[in-house]
């Protein structure tokens, strides 16, 4: 009898002491952090034209996975790699297929703001042409590549890659013909085009722009052009040629 008084005497002090304890373990214990929402596709997208706006310089490459672009002339562009100095300054050269020759030949092409030049790919003289002579217009690359990342609808977040090293947010959209005119002034209007953004996940800019579909009239649906953006903000000069 005496243990069981002795017992119930002090186990009251015991449990005190110990809720005392809970209470102030719970209260200087460290709050879980809540966690950050991810960004929406659409935000990503967002992300990624304001990185595009801010851009002074950049590199290009364009490529066809089959085919190519008709140029006037009897030219076949099937592929471009070139450099562009914002706003408007662009210098290119245009691989491309003869269709009157049947070989393959190399186009010089510099455009400094509404004026163009060209390289004869035969005599290798250069002459000025008019804007609409040629199938893609570079100098404001990247203002067409936000215009067509705020016309993207059905935005949807694919995943993440590695792309020549860079961590990159993958996303596909479909965008109208029209929002590219800028870029191929003669994109045909009212159709639709699924497109493929790869963007850097640190810096948010567009490395890879894939478009899938008829850009232009004569194109099939399943006509696909890549592209690439790379060595951004790199100082670079376009003077005129002549």
């Amino acid at each position: 009898m005496w243990n069981s008084r002795v017992t119930a005497r002090w186990m009251a002090p015991i449990a005190l002491i110990l809720a005392l304890s809970a209470c102030v373990s719970a209260a200087t214990a460290t709050p879980t952090p809540t966690a950050t929402p991810s960004p929406t596709p659409g935000e990503l997208l967002m992300r990624a034209a304001d990185a595009l706006r801010g851009l002074e310089s950049v590199r290009f490459e364009l490529t066809h996975e089959e085919g190519g672009t008709q140029m006037g002339g009897g030219f076949l562009v099937t592929a471009v790699e070139g450099q562009a100095a914002f706003p408007d300054r662009a210098t290119l050269d245009a691989h491309a297929v003869s269709s009157t020759f049947g070989i393959a030949v190399d186009l010089g092409i510099v455009q400094i703001g509404s004026k163009a030049y060209l390289r004869d790919p035969l005599s290798g003289t250069w002459r000025v042409v008019d804007l609409s002579e040629l199938p893609f217009l570079f100098a404001g690359v990247n203002v067409s590549v936000v215009d067509a990342l705020v016309d993207a609808v059905e935005v949807s977040f694919v995943g993440t890659r590695d792309l020549d090293g860079v961590p990159v947010f993958a996303l596909k959209a479909t965008v109208s013909t029209e929002v590219l005119k800028e870029l191929v002034p003669s994109a045909q209007v009212g159709e639709r085009l699924s497109v493929e953004v790869l963007m850097g996940q640190e810096d948010g800019l567009v490395r890879s722009f894939r478009v899938e579909g008829a850009l232009l009239a004569q194109d099939t649906t399943e006509m696909v052009r890549v592209l690439r953006l790379s060595e951004f903000n790199v100082a670079i000069t376009i003077e005129p040629p002549l």
